[in-house]
């Protein structure tokens, strides 16, 4: 299963064995193909049997599940009017998070729903502009894949009443707002992680990098960190080292964050133009980030940019 944006652990990382070492002969045989899916950008997410994901149809938005094994529609539900104000608007971005018998989407006007994984009931939705004074840093619409950790659902509408959210997965009522936060938001995922002994969520937008209190919504650390035009990647996390990367000639940033005396502090260890991530975010294996810089691949050693 690959439930979420960048599988199980956000990682971009599988724990797949016994892949083929090469294809055989003629290739791999086509099992099945779906068509009519819908327009959009998002991934799909793989659960129970299930690969679910969403798409413009027409004037609607609509999440739709297929059967894994035969590629058959096993239902599609309307939740929103297709947004096409935002630009490129042919379709929405995140890549739903199912947990158990929910799936839950964003779409790229900030309508963020929860349905019945099974059937595709529809249980709540929020509107992150209307009802948590939702902002973004640019035009191209809410990009966020949410984040589904524990009883809570998090997602990042930006603004001035707070950045982050989390909210109770069963019903959509809020549970904190991050106020201490409230940069616009970018269009990059939120990463859970331990630091310091805490659960926390790290966050990066177009002004800065911090890490959120699961708890309570408290900015625990903040560093400093203008992006430009449009920042996406996933941060990538690496024990107490967090990087970061994003294109439009800004670059790739490590950071180290140190827990202490019942608090954090952030230290800037490097900033490097060698990487310029704009969209496709990067993968680390041991002491590597993997990524897109432009057209060129590029590894980088991730404690010294080198």
């Amino acid at each position: 299963d690959w439930s979420q944006w960048r599988g199980p652990r956000r990682d971009g990382i599988s724990a797949e064995t016994g892949l083929l070492k090469s294809w055989p002969d003629g290739g791999p045989s086509l099992k099945w193909k779906a068509a009519n899916l819908g327009g959009g950008y998002t991934s799909p997410a793989v659960a129970d049997g299930r690969i679910i994901g969403l798409g413009y149809r027409g004037a609607k938005e609509v999440v739709w599940a297929l059967d894994e094994k035969t590629g058959r529609e096993l239902w599609s539900t309307e939740v929103a009017p297709a947004n096409r104000e935002v630009d490129y608007g042919e379709g929405p971005r995140g890549t739903p998070s199912v947990d158990g018998d929910r799936v839950f989407t964003l779409g790229a006007g900030g309508n963020l729903v929860c349905l019945d994984a099974k059937a595709g009931k529809f249980l709540w939705s929020r509107d992150l502009p209307k009802d948590f004074g939702g902002k973004m840093m640019s035009d191209w619409g809410y990009s966020e894949s949410p984040l589904v950790d524990g009883e809570h659902l998090l997602c990042t509408p930006g603004g001035a009443k707070g950045t982050v959210v989390a909210l109770n997965k069963a019903n959509g009522e809020l549970v904190w707002q991050s106020t201490g936060l409230k940069d616009p938001a970018a269009y990059s995922s939120l990463v859970p992680t331990e630091l310091g002994g805490q659960r926390q969520y790290v966050v990066l937008t177009g002004e800065s990098v911090a890490g959120i209190a699961a708890k309570n919504g408290q900015v625990l650390w903040q560093a400093e960190r203008r992006g430009k035009t449009a920042v996406v990647p996933t941060p990538v996390l690496d024990g107490s080292h967090v990087w970061v990367s994003s294109g439009y000639g800004v670059g790739s940033h490590l950071f180290e964050v140190k827990a202490g005396g019942g608090s954090f502090t952030v230290e800037e260890i490097y900033a490097s133009r060698s990487l310029k991530n704009d969209h496709g975010g990067a993968i680390r294996i041991g002491g590597h980030v993997y990524s897109a810089s432009g057209p060129v691949l590029v590894c980088m050693e991730v404690k010294t940019g080198d």
